[in-house]
């Protein structure tokens, strides 16, 4: 706990001067809200008992500037530490939007979208009202009541000691009461994400929930999720009501013994009036920042039952990254080649010994059943994940030697999976280059067979295509998709089951735009249909993640091995 406040604190040094600077003015007005109750003894002792005339206008001058003073503090100490609790934040939530951006493919396989997303949106909301106000709030009640305990003992000594005996009663439920508010707090935004991870799955997949009419089975467990935050959320609840009347019991227990003592004393003469009615109204103030201190320690260690979270997931370290002294990857040129390699995402081995080379221009296809290791394979070329054993070479390179930004920006990838942005046409193909020329654009599109059907859209380029490309078919999807791939123009290229989803018609056309993305460029390609990939340089067939058969579709059809059954299949199949 000690370390995830000093790794708050971490990120506040840059701000420290200003921090410092709203400090004093916090100090300021909690200095100056003793001054109205300093005044009533003044008032009782001088005004309304000695009856001195001289001094009500001083003193109602001096209420007027203190309050001036005090709104004046106020409004600076608020403001400039909201905004260092905004900047603070902002500064949190890039680094953990950044830090996931550079996690392996590996971590995001085994992490929910919803609780990633729950992360970066619930946990930052929760750490940001803390940062961006209750520091705020505790710093002026903290010392208020500093203050306020400093002029009663300055009032009397005597009885500001017997006043405080109470108070190491309240402490002890307040930090008993405030550890189990950061535990619930930590499953709060744990259920939180659950509730996040189902509303991802219904919304990103509602085609499917209204295809199997599943509406009141995602309900079911909506229902579920939001009972849990429902029944967490009270808990919480129940400690955060029981305090403020413990403490206000406590609180008038103690004043009352001092009303009955000190107005012994009053009456024998032996304390002003003005002085102990002042002591009585400091003592009770105090109450006042007491509460307000519970409320803020209450939303700050929620905020630290965030913060422990977002920490979790900045500790987390990459699988995959430069390694010291890593090199840029010059133009590729010649050869990729695998050398023995095997790999594994858990205990069993996906692939095993892989030797292959695939030279400079060549198209090499991946054939197998499903769950052979073909996509495996080729996302071992971008390190996508790294072999167990062996590696993987290119021009003589040993890629986990590149930097990675080298590597994967000389290879482009067209997969099933189409994924567009929700932004214009323009931008998903030149993506990442805002200033990209149209032209250059139009040109890619025109040999992706893409330029016609975005010319007859109502903006053309400027088509905004909602999320995934939600206004787009499947064919045009891929087209936008090959489109970006060229204008990239990446001289190693992965085709990753690209038309296995489109109907005949689109995947006529998209295999003429996949047949001018591929020139000149080495390609890997996975195809579900054999029939696309038989003018391939080299097909390997792979089996329980080995390869079994390597050759030319005429060579491997004549070696009556897996290849040529699977051929058949397929044209039984297809004849059928």
């Amino acid at each position: 706990m000690i370390n995830t406040y000093f790794r708050l604190l971490h990120y506040l040094k840059p701000y420290w001067f200003l921090f410092t600077i709203s400090v004093l003015f916090t100090l300021l007005y909690s200095t100056l809200a003793i001054v109205p109750i300093f005044l009533i003894k003044n008032i009782l002792d001088d005004i309304f008992i000695a009856r001195k005339e001289a001094l009500l206008l001083p003193i109602a001058l001096g209420l007027i500037t203190a309050y001036l003073l005090m709104s004046l503090a106020h409004f600076f100490s608020a403001y400039l530490l909201r905004y260092i609790g905004q900047r603070v934040i902002m500064d949190v939530r890039n680094h953990l939007y950044r830090h996931l951006q550079y996690l392996s493919l590996g971590f995001f396989q085994k992490q929910s979208t919803g609780e990633l997303m729950s992360r970066i949106t619930n946990d930052t909301l929760l750490l940001e009202d803390a940062m961006a106000r209750k520091v705020s709030d505790l710093l002026k009640n903290l010392f208020s009541l500093i203050a306020l305990a400093g002029y009663i003992f300055y009032l009397s000594y005597y009885y500001a000691f017997f006043s405080l005996i109470i108070f190491p009663l309240v402490l002890g439920p307040i930090v008993k009461f405030a550890r189990k508010l950061r535990k619930l707090s930590v499953r709060s935004q744990e259920y939180m994400a659950g509730l996040n991870s189902v509303l991802f799955e219904t919304f990103t997949g509602i085609n499917i929930v209204k295809a199997f009419c599943m509406e009141d089975f995602e309900f079911a467990k909506f229902q579920r999720e939001n009972q849990g935050v429902f029944k967490n959320n009270i808990r919480a609840a129940r400690i955060d009501a029981l305090t403020p009347p413990m403490l206000e019991f406590l609180g008038a227990f103690a004043g009352a013994l001092i009303i009955v003592y000190g107005g012994y004393h009053v009456i024998a003469g032996s304390i002003s009036a003005g002085t102990f009615m002042t002591f009585i109204i400091a003592l009770f103030s105090m109450h006042v920042p007491v509460r307000r201190l519970n409320d803020s320690n209450f939303a700050i260690q929620r905020a630290l039952a965030s913060a422990i979270r977002i920490f979790t997931i900045l500790d987390t370290k990459a699988d995959i990254y430069d390694r010291a002294g890593a090199t840029e990857l010059p133009t590729f040129q010649d050869q990729i080649a695998f050398h023995n390699v095997s790999f594994r995402y858990e205990r069993d081995y996906v692939l095993r010994e892989i030797n292959l080379k695939a030279h400079f221009g060549q198209t090499i296809a991946l054939v197998g059943e499903s769950g052979a290791g073909k996509s495996t394979l080729v996302n071992l070329i971008p390190r996508f994940f790294e072999p167990d054993e062996g590696s993987i070479t290119i021009d003589g390179n040993d890629i986990n030697t590149l930097t990675l930004k080298s590597l994967r920006s000389q290879i482009g990838i067209v997969s099933q999976d189409t994924v567009l942005f929700n932004d214009t046409i323009k931008n998903n193909i030149a993506y990442g280059l805002k200033q990209a020329p149209l032209e250059s654009i139009m040109a890619v599109a025109q040999t992706a067979y893409a330029h016609e059907f975005i010319a007859d859209l109502q903006s053309g380029y400027d088509t905004v295509i909602g999320e995934r490309g939600a206004t787009l078919s499947g064919g045009q999807k891929q087209r936008i998709s090959i489109a970006r791939a060229l204008f990239k123009n990446p001289p190693i290229l992965i085709l990753d089951e690209a038309t296995s989803s489109l109907d005949t018609e689109s995947e006529r056309i998209v295999q003429l735009a996949l047949a001018n993305l591929m020139k000149n460029r080495t390609t890997f390609v996975i195809a579900h249909r054999l029939s696309t990939i038989r003018n391939a340089d080299i097909i390997v067939v792979l089996e329980n993640g080995s390869i079994v058969e390597k050759g030319t579709h005429e060579e491997l059809l004549a070696s009556q091995g897996v290849y040529r059954k699977l051929y058949e299949m397929q044209f039984v199949s297809l004849k059928n």
